[in-house]
């Protein structure tokens, strides 16, 4: 016999829905810390913005970094750095290691491809927050959006519609609850 109310189906449901986004979760916050470690800085992502990389990384390229050491960086490679002349931080390629006369590393002469001459002053070793080692072509663009203000409203409008569908959905499948067989009434026979 079954229970009336039948609403273990859409629980069920709800929770493993639940469930779900909780393990999604973690695999994304173990993703991330995984990525921290194995490059070596709290900023293993970035996102390109402007077009003084033009033809090799574009407005919008996710780019991978990696920590290293100052010695480690040698022409060609592209860093990125916080400059002092611009106030932000500049994702350019190394196109001289300058030394002083006692041969100790001093900086870095860094160029935008893109641009027609070599960023004012050095970038310095202690600036450098590490070097590019890949990058993914425009996912950077769909972040940014995701992290905007319609992004951000857009995404919350799909998490409701999907957290109600998934309720509207779970109640659609509750079992019916059977009829109750006929009384039937048994008749004795009057003995007289």
């Amino acid at each position: 016999m079954q229970t009336q109310g039948g609403s273990g189906s859409g629980s069920k449901r709800s929770l493993a829905s639940f469930v779900a986004v909780g393990v999604a979760i973690i695999i994304v916050v173990a993703a991330w810390s995984s990525l921290v470690f194995a490059m070596g800085t709290t900023n293993p992502v970035m996102i390109v913005e402007g077009n003084s990389m033009h033809d090799y990384l574009e407005d919008g390229y996710l780019v991978f970094v990696k920590s290293v050491s100052a010695q480690e960086i040698e022409e060609a490679d592209i860093i990125i750095f916080y400059s002092h002349y611009y106030d932000k931080s500049i994702i350019h390629r190394v196109k001289e290691i300058v030394y002083n006369d006692k041969g100790d590393l001093t900086g870095f002469v860094t160029k935008g491809d893109n641009n027609m001459v070599a960023d004012p002053g050095i970038a310095l070793p202690e600036n450098v927050n590490g070097k590019v080692v890949g990058f993914i072509p425009y996912l950077g663009s769909f972040l940014k959006f995701l992290k905007s203000q319609i992004g951000i409203t857009l995404m919350a409008i799909i998490i409701v519609f999907l957290f109600v569908w998934s309720l509207m959905d779970g109640r659609k499948e509750q079992p019916k609850a059977e009829a109750p067989a006929p009384q039937t009434n048994s008749l004795c026979p009057l003995n007289l």
